[in-house]
């Protein structure tokens, strides 16, 4: 009766009573079933297979996606687990065994527009932790790898850049994204919406991305908002989308419709805003964050740009505590240090003011709005921008205790997603 009575209350809530476990590994096969003993060789082909309440796990080693497309997608509720050895013996470990999803920028059938992966779903428990996502190999980049090109180039037989989020996870129940690592995205690090339950980001480093670090929105408009919380992240050096451009350059954006809280995360060069709430979240906490060097402001929401010193001060943020400027002891990579230390910074707003501008329909129009005009030909690119940073290198710890962000390790071992009882 209790196996009938559990049973009957997982087939109520989208729940499977008999979910399965599919295993994914550079030496398995598309040919094989997925089970541990013959498993697939991608993680496509188990992201097909599984159903809601599922577990994916994925050995070390480099995938590229089917037909090296960098582009993986499931529509059930399903756990992707990396950091396991090739026989899938022992606990996870992403540091000792890496999980890289990554890309091959010339291949065919590249969709610039397509996550690496995407978890899209209504309802349904998602669980992401120990990948590691490069999408410095899937990019296209200037000769000498200065800057990042986003544009496709049919006669140097090089793609677009990725520009949509490296990973994307779009459900309602309860997420939780641990111990990955999201390096040279150029559109979102990581995006979460939820449309109800509740999410827990953490331990995360998301290291040099043209865009968005960390994206925490809500597809819920309703009365029951979801509850996401964001602790001890590393999130640093986040550009702006492009070099002329003025969006992106965030560490984290928050959407409206959530409780959220931020915590402990540490937040370092974010050319616009450490923390950007434009969406005027009233439902927003913001405890024990450690920022530096983010060029427009540590927080910003409308006509507020503040240091965190001056958190308190913000009009839609429900609590404040603990949040520091601090001086972060960071060893980046050496050649990309030099790269980043010799960079370009254009403001838009300066440019624009100081140009002769074409008289055109859309110069009158800018015109009336008060804006800035613009000139028919513009010098607009930094000779370096959003350079690839090499993934050995991502997991950027400081040389001492800032009292902030990821783990330098295995410290925070993810748990295994809860079974369901069947007897």
């Amino acid at each position: 009766m209790r196996g009938l009575i559990v049973g009957l209350g997982l087939f109520l809530t989208g729940q499977s009573a008999f979910a399965a476990d599919w295993y994914v590994s550079t030496k398995g096969s598309s040919e094989n079933d997925g089970s541990q003993a013959s498993p697939f060789a991608d993680l496509d082909k188990a992201l097909d297979r599984a159903k809601d309440g599922d577990t994916i796990r994925v050995a070390e080693g480099t995938y590229l996606g089917r037909g090296n497309t960098a582009a993986a997608e499931a529509k059930v509720a399903v756990n992707v687990l990396g950091g396991f050895a090739d026989d899938f013996a022992g606990a996870p470990d992403p540091v000792k065994h890496p999980t890289i999803l990554s890309g091959d920028n010339t291949a065919k059938g590249l969709n610039s527009a397509r996550p690496r992966l995407r978890i899209k779903t209504r309802k349904g428990d998602v669980k992401i932790d120990g990948l590691i996502f490069d999408m410095a190999p899937r990019n296209s980049y200037t000769k000498g790898d200065k800057a990042v090109v986003r544009r496709a180039n049919p006669a140097k037989n090089t793609n677009a850049s990725l520009d949509s989020p490296t990973l994307s996870v779009e459900t309602g129940g309860k997420v939780e994204i641990s111990r990955c690592v999201v390096v040279n995205s150029t559109h979102t690090g990581i995006s979460l919406k939820l449309g109800s339950g509740t999410a827990r980001v953490h331990d995360n480093w998301i290291v040099n991305t043209a865009g968005i670090g960390l994206e925490l929105l809500s597809t819920n408009h309703g009365k029951d908002s979801p509850t996401i919380v964001a602790d001890h992240n590393s999130i640093l050096f986040t550009w702006k989308y492009d070099a002329f451009g003025t969006r992106g350059g965030e560490g984290i954006s928050v959407g409206a419709h959530a409780i959220v809280t931020l915590d402990h995360n540490l937040i370092v060069g974010s050319d616009n805003y450490g923390i950007a709430n434009g969406r005027f979240n009233k439902e927003l906490k913001i405890l024990d964050n450690r920022f530096s060097d983010n060029l427009g402001a540590d927080y910003w929401e409308g006509d507020l740009y503040l240091k965190a010193s001056e958190l308190g001060d913000a009009k839609s943020v429900s609590e404040v505590k603990g949040n520091k400027v601090v001086t972060v002891p960071l060893n980046p990579d050496d050649s990309w240090r030099k790269k980043y230390a010799a960079r370009k910074i254009i403001d838009r707003n300066k440019v624009e003011a100081g140009i002769n501008a074409t008289n055109n329909l859309s110069n009158r129009l800018r015109s009336l709005l008060g804006m800035n005009l613009r000139a028919g030909d513009v010098a607009t690119d930094a000779e370096m921008h959003a350079p690839p940073y090499p993934v050995a290198s991502a997991r950027l710890v400081p040389t001492t205790d800032v009292g902030a962000g990821a783990g330098g390790g295995t410290t925070a071992t993810a748990a295994e997603p809860e079974k369901a009882e069947d007897e």
